[in-house]
């Protein structure tokens, strides 16, 4: 009898996941659609931020007390089916790096803001998983760096950093050599790892691990050289939760949260004194109080500073300036949403038009 419970049990569950799966294939095949046809200069989301400085007119997140995401662009580059990282171009408003992840060629993307393909690098290094890209200035040169991070077994006893100096943008050159590689490992064993910063105060690379409820913070140092030995990733701490939302489907919340909410991608603003993180319904703000770590920082909840229904968002970077956020998708063709900071009354005004 209690057995026969169970299986009917069973069967329900799996008919209500089914069924939920099948409605949300359709809401997102619609919304997919509905997005794509947007225009660009209509806010799709808008939310109020906490505030800092009480400014009328906020240049950047650090004094922003609201921020609206709008569609601005959609993936140009034909090549560019499985974007994992995105990170600013140093000296650059609207320019942004891109790479795809594992299966792809090696090769670094250059595109604007609006998705509008400008050149693509040839990467002379393999792709066994790239998840994620940043990009820092220290000493005054800018680097960018790509983490080989990847691993959806946990079955890889290495994983990798490579970095590039940013090259000279007025002439691009047809392939951008790595100029050094640190191979490390975690401390207690492989990590499944899409999400990587730079913190240039604290002199080291953040990396989080792809899990919902309980994602773990590892620490680099930050080295500008080849290390003479395999280095270690140390475990500092654990990334407050990214939670659901009002506007988050009720069979996500129930059945697929742990995959949903999941961390895809993360970068630390140019100041330092803000992070964001996404996943694959939301990105989220984080702000670092004077006189705290990092790790302090990002163990507190986060505000969302964005909601979105992209089909599998894994990339998101601050501007240069660390005055807008641009987050996209995998997928060819896919959406370029822009967030900004603007003042309260545009969180009315475009709720209202909404």
């Amino acid at each position: 009898m209690f057995k026969g419970l169970l299986c009917i049990s069973s069967l329900i569950t799996m008919l209500f996941v089914t069924y939920g799966c099948s409605l949300q294939r359709q809401s997102d095949l619609a919304e997919h659609r509905w997005l794509q046809a947007r225009r660009a200069n209509l806010a799709l989301h808008s939310v109020e931020l906490q505030s800092e400085a009480k400014k009328q007119h906020a240049k950047s997140f650090a004094d922003a007390r609201a921020a609206s995401t709008y569609l601005t662009g959609q993936i140009e580059a034909q090549e560019i089916t499985e974007l994992s990282g995105l990170a600013s171009v140093r000296g650059s408003k609207n320019l942004y790096w891109a790479i795809n992840d594992s299966g792809n060629r090696p090769e670094l993307f250059l595109m604007s803001n609006t998705g509008m393909h400008v050149a693509t690098l040839d990467v002379p290094a393999g792709n066994r998983d790239w998840e994620d890209l940043a990009s820092f200035e220290l000493n005054g040169e800018a680097w960018l760096v790509i983490g080989e991070t990847g691993d959806n077994l946990r079955r890889h006893t290495t994983s990798s950093l490579l970095f590039f100096k940013q090259p000279d943008m007025s002439a691009l050159p047809p392939s951008l050599p790595v100029h050094h590689r640190v191979v490390f490992e975690y401390d207690d064993g492989p990590q499944n790892v899409e999400s990587i910063a730079v913190s240039v105060s604290e002199r080291r690379i953040l990396l989080v691990t792809k899990n919902a409820l309980a994602a773990k913070i590892y620490a680099l140092p930050l080295s500008l050289t080849t290390p003479k030995n395999r280095v270690t990733a140390v475990r500092v701490g654990q990334l407050a939760e990214l939670r659901s939302t009002v506007e988050d489907k009720w069979w996500e919340k129930l059945f697929a949260k742990r995959i949903l909410l999941s961390p895809t991608a993360m970068d630390i603003a140019a100041d330092d004194r803000l992070a964001v993180v996404a996943n694959y319904r939301h990105a989220y703000l984080f702000r670092r109080e004077h006189g705290e770590s990092w790790i302090q920082a990002l163990s507190r909840e986060p505000q969302v500073l964005s909601t979105h229904r992209m089909q599998q968002s894994e990339s998101i970077a601050f501007s240069a300036g660390s005055g807008k956020v641009v987050l996209s998708s995998e997928g060819r063709n896919a959406p370029v949403l822009t967030v900004l900071p603007t003042k309260p009354q545009s969180v009315a005004a475009s709720s209202a038009a909404q």
